[in-house]
């Protein structure tokens, strides 16, 4: 009886893994086939290049607060028993917060007309309430309406661009998916409904488990979106259009991080393994392993899709192409192999780690634009993400060999 409960345990999360994989692969594949070509035919190299900046300031904004509430309502809500309300002021207060700090990016960068500010701002609220929205079928592990969720939000972005082929304005084109994707919520979800602005008790210790994460959340978001920003402050709108076509498909593999860190970590819950020295030697090849079918695999089809997709930008971004995918490949796997440790050594070296690799991000990556421009840029990328998985190689191989310490001390 008992083996026919575990192979039947093993079916659902087979399953659900196969609807989480698809929902993310086709919302990507939407996002990097079709909306962003076709903003870059619209917009023009420079007008593009913009455009990306902007969007990666809402991933820096928008979705770290919601990115934040979600995770914090996964954890707390067994613990805290929180309210629909505690976590929906929050997201209406943080939402909100974006929407002003995005019209201070606009005007600072001079792009603040009324109606670019309107829709600039409404796409932050609407894209914060996005990123947290999914937490409501991740609670029930309802991954069907998970993959229906995010196809919802692709097919958005599709109806989004005759919007914006009528209007012009290519934030539209993101605000349909959006909003479609919360709407979705609301009708088939649970947590735009009861209690939708009522606090509990909960609400002070919701807001101190959203703080660590929320930092933590910020710091990894800037270090991975701010090549656009950036570039963009500090060498054109066109230099991020061009870094952006040449890693692309360095990005593509970058963002499989999330499913494929769902599954490393159910099956570390599960499997009663430490971290011992071999373990983590296992690991460190698997990575490599993988990382290096990646690198091959992306910097071999790059050429061919970029032609098609960007042919505007495509000979521009081929000298780029497989360092910058290179970076984007050192972040994927020292990416996972934090998640291996967080698991073993929990969020508060996660923070402080993340927090290592922003500073030397940072201070490698502004003096060397500033200074050679794209190039510049590109190589000091890749020798800040090449440093991160070395930090992880040694941290992880400190902690594996202290594991006794760590085991003896109750820790």
């Amino acid at each position: 009886m008992m083996e026919k409960e575990n192979k039947l345990t093993a079916g659902r999360g087979v399953r659900d893994m196969i609807y989480s994989i698809s929902a993310t692969a086709f919302f990507n594949m939407i996002i990097q086939l079709v909306l962003y070509p076709f903003m870059a035919r619209r917009l023009g190299d420079e007008g593009y290049g913009l455009a990306l900046a902007a969007l990666s300031f809402v991933a820096i904004s928008a979705g770290t607060v919601g990115t934040a509430a979600n995770y914090s309502r996964m954890v707390s809500h067994k613990t805290l028993k929180p309210t629909n309300g505690d976590y929906n002021i929050i997201m209406l207060a943080g939402g909100i917060l974006c929407g002003v700090l995005g019209v201070g990016y606009l005007a600072i960068n001079g792009m603040a007309s009324p109606v670019v500010c309107m829709l600039f701002a409404l796409l932050l609220l609407l894209t914060a309430f996005r990123y947290y929205s999914d937490v409501d079928f991740r609670l029930s592990s309802n991954f069907f309406r998970y993959m229906v969720f995010y196809v919802i939000i692709s097919l958005g972005y599709v109806l989004g661009l005759a919007v914006f082929a009528l209007t012009g304005e290519w934030m539209w084109a993101l605000i349909v998916g959006e909003a479609l994707g919360v709407g979705y919520v609301v009708l088939f979800g649970t947590i735009y409904r009861s209690d939708l602005l009522r606090k509990s008790r909960s609400f002070k210790p919701v807001c101190a488990s959203m703080g660590l994460i929320l930092l933590s959340t910020l710091i990894e978001n800037l270090a991975l979106n701010s090549d656009r920003l950036l570039l963009a402050a500090f060498e054109s709108g066109t230099a991020a259009a061009i870094y952006y076509t040449a890693s692309l498909f360095g990005k593509v593999v970058a963002m499989l991080t999330v499913p494929i860190n769902s599954l490393i970590i159910s099956y570390l819950v599960k499997l009663d393994v430490r971290l011992s020295p071999r373990f983590w030697r296992y690991c460190m090849i698997i990575a490599v392993a993988v990382g290096g079918v990646a690198f091959g695999g992306c910097v071999l089809v790059s050429p061919l899709f970029l032609r098609l997709l960007y042919p505007d930008l495509y000979e521009a971004a081929r000298p780029y192409i497989a360092s910058a995918i290179l970076g984007q490949i050192f972040y994927f796997i020292s990416n996972v192999l934090v998640i291996i440790l967080l698991k073993f050594r929990g969020e508060k070296k996660q923070f402080a780690f993340n927090v290592i690799y922003a500073v030397e991000f940072f201070a490698l990556t502004v003096p060397c634009t500033v200074l050679w421009g794209l190039n510049g840029f590109v190589w000091s990328s890749l020798g800040a993400n090449a440093l991160r998985f070395l930090m992880v190689a040694v941290w992880g191989a400190v902690e594996a060999r202290n594991d006794k310490k760590y085991q003896e001390a109750g820790k």
